[in-house]
């Protein structure tokens, strides 16, 4: 039998509330929860699993959430990285479409979910096929995150461009591997991103597999 937990990544949470070293002794993977950075419970646009920075703070990023938890003691090849197969959304007020820029709470719930602020990966291609969203893949963020002024929603996400960037550096890190919230959420059937059936998952089953 195996001994695992499901833990945060925020670090003002971690610093906190974890004896990292004595936990780590114990348990045989550590599942870091390396999303819901942001969401629309908050009044601006944010990326809930960007990889590299928050708008200039490196700390309230995924990279650093994996990399605070191995300095401060938790063994690398015990944490398991989590990648998110959805979107957090939000309703763009007065057509800021940056990260940072004001926000009306949640966007409506996709057509599927029907979760305000919430989307399946195949809830957003499902809208980008619209042909009325612009997508952004931002360097800064190591993230994805795509608009439409007409329908005034902005979404944050991975797709299987980031996703595979996480893997390279999963296998550079010596990590014990990468967890999804969750695979029901992925394109299960192949119909909406035009990327074959479960996508985000196929990348990094087939990366991490290499």
């Amino acid at each position: 039998m195996e001994l695992t937990a499901a833990v945060a990544a925020g670090y003002t949470t971690v610093d906190s509330a974890y004896d990292i070293p004595g936990i780590s002794q114990w348990l045989d993977y550590i599942n870091l929860m390396s999303y819901d950075l942001h969401g629309a419970w908050e009044s601006t646009l944010g990326h809930h699993s960007n990889f590299e920075s928050n708008y200039g703070d490196t700390k309230l990023a995924t990279k650093f959430a994996a990399e605070n938890w191995i300095s401060n003691g938790a063994p690398a090849n015990k944490l398991v990285f989590g990648m998110p197969a959805y979107g957090r959304g939000w309703t763009i007020l007065n057509g800021g479409n940056q990260p940072g820029d004001a926000a009306n709470g949640a966007c409506p719930g996709g057509p599927y979910m029907y979760s305000e602020g919430y989307w399946s990966y195949y809830e957003i291609c499902n809208a980008l096929n619209t042909g009325t969203y612009t997508t952004v893949v931002d360097p800064d963020l190591g993230s994805v995150y795509s608009y439409s002024n007409s329908a005034n929603v902005w979404m944050a996400y991975e797709n299987v461009e980031t996703l595979t960037d996480r893997c390279q550096w999963i296998k550079e890190m010596g990590l014990a591997g990468g967890m999804f919230w969750d695979t029901a959420m992925d394109d299960f059937r192949g119909q909406f991103c035009g990327e074959g059936k479960w996508p985000l998952f196929t990348a990094i089953k087939n990366c991490l597999n290499n």
